[in-house]
């Protein structure tokens, strides 16, 4: 039997309470009010955004009403549900199904993919219109590789997330190969570590912290754990000296080509300060070393600071000039919100926790749409961007308060 979206809603918000068979998750009240707010933010996420053809979710463009998928936001929307999935099993039986569908499907869609037309008559980039008759020749790199080294990144952690919660290594292995071709094809750049794209046209702090973060958090899972532990600690040797972090605990977007030197006029984006987090996270649990926690800390407390509106709520660098994020930003401090989660489970520190349920707060009480329940891209406010990145990275705030109450 199908169920429609309204009583498939009803069975995840029954069996996250505890009134289904399914047994509930063990957390307290708060923890699984939280949750339950993230169970029902999934099935708005599920029922507006995503494409099961593609596997990927997809934006709609207010101006014209088309839609397009997102590709590396997909992965970070992936990872949401992997970490919802971590605190409360039970949404299992929805969540795996979508990672097997992704993981299988959306390769098929590589953004910035070529196609060859001899006839040059196919319009647009997949899914492409053509004549009758005329199948154009997709040209996959593989797996979830285009011509972005930070895309892949995206991918990486996202599968590890799945393994975690699925124990399946197909994911694991899938992680094991982005790394891979990270490594071979973005390494060695003209400043050192890894290139932002494959034409080697700069080196931003993004990539090269997924490229941390991955090395970090596979080593923790594989056997060969040795080889890993070497290539993070020699990436984090690379990033800590590259000025890419700022005396004031910042972190920068990009370095200067020529000079080598980090760009301080570039905007201090949140997810620049969330990914480093994880990967410290994860490099001290496969290198120990208190410093790399101490670090994190600094980094996570300056951009509390300098990243939050006067109410104590996280905003992106032009959130209040401009709310209309675009169509990246609205993905950013998503990731801020889960990899500070990690950071609270480890230190315990308890200033975090406050300030991811109040955020959380905010978002759910003034963020979210009561027409469709989309959660938009402004914390404090809901002015109608309804995006599938501005949705998931709102459910990164809602699943890291279950997470830390």
């Amino acid at each position: 039997m199908v169920l429609s979206n309204k009583f498939r809603h009803l069975a995840l918000l029954l069996t996250a309470s505890g009134l289904a068979s399914a047994a509930p998750a063990a957390y307290g009240n708060l923890s699984k009010h939280y949750a339950l707010e993230a169970i029902q933010a999934t099935n708005t996420l599920q029922k507006l955004f995503y494409n099961g053809t593609s596997g990927l979710y997809f934006a709609i463009n207010s101006t014209n009403n088309s839609t397009a998928p997102v590709w590396w936001n997909s992965a970070n929307c992936i990872t949401t549900l992997a970490d919802l999935t971590a605190i409360d099993g039970s949404v299992s039986n929805t969540t795996n199904p979508i990672f097997a569908n992704s993981f299988e499907n959306a390769p098929a869609y590589v953004l910035n993919q070529k196609k060859i037309d001899p006839q040059n008559t196919c319009i647009g980039q997949w899914p492409w219109t053509c004549p009758p008759g005329v199948e154009p020749e997709e040209i996959t790199p593989g797996g979830f590789d285009n011509d972005f080294f930070d895309d892949a990144g995206w991918w990486g952690l996202a599968w590890v997330s799945v393994f975690d919660v699925t124990q399946d290594e197909t994911y694991l292995n899938q992680a094991v190969d982005i790394f891979n071709r990270m490594l071979s094809e973005g390494y060695n750049a003209t400043c050192g570590a890894m290139w932002w794209n494959k034409e080697h046209e700069q080196q931003n702090a993004i990539t090269n912290e997924l490229f941390l973060s991955l090395a970090a958090h596979i080593g923790n899972r594989v056997d060969n754990s040795d080889y890993y532990r070497g290539w993070a600690t020699k990436q984090w040797d690379w990033f800590q000296n590259s000025g890419l972090i700022q005396p004031s605990g910042l972190v920068v977007d990009t370095l200067n080509n020529a000079t080598c030197q980090a760009n301080t006029n570039d905007p201090s984006f949140s997810y620049n300060q969330g990914v480093i987090l994880g990967g410290l996270i994860e490099l001290n649990k496969l290198d120990p070393n208190g410093t790399y926690i101490d670090i994190a800390n600094t980094i996570a407390k300056a951009a509390i600071a300098n990243l939050s509106d006067a109410n104590g709520i996280l905003t992106e660098f032009n959130s209040n000039g401009n709310p209309d994020l675009g169509l990246d930003l609205p993905t950013f401090k998503g990731v801020f919100a889960r990899n500070l989660q990690f950071l609270q489970q480890e230190t315990k520190d308890s200033s975090y926790a406050s300030y991811i349920r109040k955020n959380a707060d905010s978002i759910w009480n003034t963020d979210r749409s009561t027409i469709n329940g989309t959660l938009g891209t402004v914390w404090d406010q809901y002015f109608g961007q309804d995006l599938p990145q501005g949705h998931c990275a709102a459910m990164d705030m809602l699943v890291a308060a279950a997470a830390v109450s």
